[in-house]
């Protein structure tokens, strides 16, 4: 468990964490020398139950608000310290805001110097203190009574601290790793070490990472916690990682970056949120407003814009979109806090709600009913929702991304949800599949209309079909509805024009020729068939000529276009097929690259083809480096079956 202190300076913070950790946090010479903490400290405590709290102390002094933001971004709990001689100061005030704007539910209330004040001052400081607290995420946070010179509530609010921590539970591992970096360092003989807590994931010796915003990969060579060697740090764990990689240098790492799996590597400027604007504040803010950007321990200026509404009062909560002036890491549910232009007052918090935000003309209703189904905790039911909002499909990779979700998480998700999945070589597109289906229908339907209008029946293009549809669609889907009709055998395509499929022969005596000329070059090389090019010089005919009549091969089931510049034969594809299906089990339901290639005898540039175009059709499902398989998964019904000329070995 990590527990954050906060409340005003010279309230006795560090002093607390010390007598009950025996670990002065204060590390710098100016900081001891004026009794006042200038960085985040850190301390730890083992408990008797065998668990470890984790002590953040953070500074009170008002200059030093982004340390204190910094150290309160991933935390379990709260100590709110307020002395009883001064009661509630400013930055009281200000730490209960941040500490209800991040969310916080769980902590205590340290009032300290007790000695110093009479029975009936620790009672009317008390009282203030719940008024302060009503309303708050901490309104119920017991209020302990401590005087550091005279031991009282010390031992009370120890076991407060310790049956918190044995009613904690927990962080789920599942998720990528990800960690906030609080500080960097070197040591000498060690090298590179840097520390914060893991929002997600497990960490181990030789884990590959990356940092953010920067992207240098590193390589973690050793992890501590608590003054010892571990041999793996996890979720909700404040860890320190010996890392080394190429340029690597401590005084370039510290607050604002970021330490992920290589997957989560994502860079962020434009954040779909939900904000609250304080009550307190007298003026509403206006779409557009400068504003000072705190996640995770990061700071950086952006530009607030309102989604459903012109401004924001005080005290309502709005959808809004954060321009940020700098590279961040941000994922679905990271809580951040905003301050004005002038980083003086602390103005609203909120979530992250879509990290990955993209400048479009969605229409402003479309948004908000967007980012309400993306808002739902629930990974399923917020894909559930935005399926059904989305008839156009969703980007279901960024969602995956967004939302952290690991190989366990996808494949719950979708043997519980049936969607269709459009893979391309970046990005995978949802979509439900009745809408899918009515898609299909729309396509169809709109080149039955124009092959009545139109008495040349030379049939569509992509653009063509694509304005035929209303334009309703985007080019990808386009691309992904006419290659899965022709599979269907709905409709032809020849390379340059989109047809209703016809039975008649679609071969000239010449084309037919020129399609036996084909088989043999690609029967003489069918691990490494050639290039569209090369296979135009090698056979010496036309190129685009050449490409109408591999279409139509296509369309036959002879061959399979694998890329717009590389065809196999369909056995050659029924056959690799085969392959990842019988070595499904064998390979617990996932097949790496280099396991491909070893099992294919194919080289790197023409396995990855032809993985890529199996995410495509849905055989397998890119998941990092490897690919999960679908074993329900038929390759007799798909379109790579013999083809009724016998030639295809």
């Amino acid at each position: 468990m990590i527990i954050a202190t906060a409340g005003h300076v010279d309230h006795g913070k560090t002093s607390l964490v010390q007598i009950l950790t025996g670990i002065n946090t204060d590390r710098l010479a100016e900081e001891k020398l004026r009794g006042l903490s200038i960085e985040l400290g850190f301390a730890y405590w083992p408990l008797s139950n065998g668990q470890t709290v984790s002590f953040i102390d953070v500074p009170g002094h008002q200059h030093f608000i982004r340390n204190m933001l910094a150290g309160v971004s991933a935390i379990d709990a709260a100590l709110l310290v307020v002395a009883a001689d001064d009661g509630l100061m400013p930055q009281t005030y200000q730490h209960l805001a941040i500490l209800d704007l991040m969310g916080v539910e769980r902590g205590f209330v340290a009032l300290t110097k007790t000695d110093l004040v009479t029975p009936e001052r620790l009672s009317n400081v008390k009282k203030m203190i719940a008024k302060c607290l009503f309303g708050t995420t901490l309104a119920h946070a017991p209020i302990i009574p401590t005087s550091i010179p005279h031991g009282e509530g010390i031992n009370k609010l120890g076991a407060e601290i310790e049956q918190l921590s044995q009613n904690t539970h927990p962080r789920a591992l599942n998720g990528l790793f990800r960690m906030i970096i609080d500080r960097a360092f070197n040591v000498h003989g060690t090298g590179t070490v840097v520390t914060g807590t893991i929002s997600s994931g497990v960490v181990r010796s030789g884990s590959r990472l990356k940092l953010i915003p920067n992207g240098q990969s590193v390589r973690v060579r050793s992890v501590r916690a608590h003054n010892k060697n571990i041999e793996k740090g996890i979720a909700g764990q404040r860890v320190g990682l010996n890392i080394s990689g190429l340029g690597i240098k401590s005084s370039q790492i510290g607050l604002g970056h970021w330490l992920v799996a290589n997957n989560l590597y994502a860079p962020t400027t434009c954040l779909d949120t939900s904000i609250h604007l304080l009550d307190t504040e007298k003026k509403p803010l206006e779409v557009w407003t400068k504003v000072h950007l705190h996640i995770g321990t990061a700071q950086t200026t952006a530009r607030l814009g309102l989604i459903d509404r012109k401004r924001l009062k005080p005290g309502e909560t709005s959808f809004a979109r954060l321009v940020s002036d700098c590279p961040l890491s941000a994922l679905y549910g990271d809580r951040f806090i905003l301050q004005d232009n002038s980083a003086s007052r602390i103005l609203a918090g909120g979530r992250v709600i879509n990290p990955f935000a993209i400048q479009n003309s969605r229409l402003q209703q479309q948004r908000v009913n967007f980012l309400e189904s993306l808002y739902c905790p629930n990974s399923l039911d917020a894909l559930s929702a935005l399926l059904e909002n989305s008839p156009n499909g969703i980007d279901f990779a960024s969602f995956a991304l967004a939302r952290n979700l690991d190989k366990a998480d996808i494949t719950r998700i979708l043997s519980a949800i049936s969607i269709q999945l459009i893979s391309s070589k970046n990005d995978e597109i949802a979509f439900k599949i009745t809408d899918w289906l009515d898609h299909k229908k729309l396509v169809v339907k709109a080149l039955k209309d124009v092959e009545k209008l139109s008495t040349l029946k030379q049939g569509l293009t992509h653009d063509g079909l694509k304005r035929a549809t209303g334009y309703i669609f985007s080019s990808r889907t386009i691309t992904a509805l006419v290659d899965e009709l022709v599979r269907d055998g709905e409709i032809d395509f020849d390379g340059q024009s989109i047809q209703i499929h016809s039975n008649k022969q679609m071969f000239s005596r010449e084309e037919q020729k020129l399609s036996e000329h084909i088989i043999k070059s690609l029967e003489m090389s069918p691990l490494a068939p050639p290039a569209l090019g090369t296979l135009a010089n090698n056979l010496e005919v036309d190129g685009k000529y050449l490409l109408t009549v591999l279409r139509r091969m296509e369309i036959k089931n002879i061959i399979v276009s694998v890329t717009n510049d590389r065809h196999f034969l369909s056995k050659t594809m029924q056959t690799f097929t085969k392959i990842i299906l019988a070595s499904a089990s064998d390979l617990g339901g996932q097949i790496s690259l280099v396991q491909f290639r070893h099992l294919t005898g194919l080289n790197r540039n023409r396995a990855i083809e032809v993985l890529e175009y199996f995410d495509k059709i849905g055989l397998t499902r890119r998941n990092g480096d490897s690919r999960i398989i679908n074993t329900l998964y038929d390759p007799w019904s798909s379109s790579w079956t013999n083809s009724s000329s016998g030639k295809v070995q």
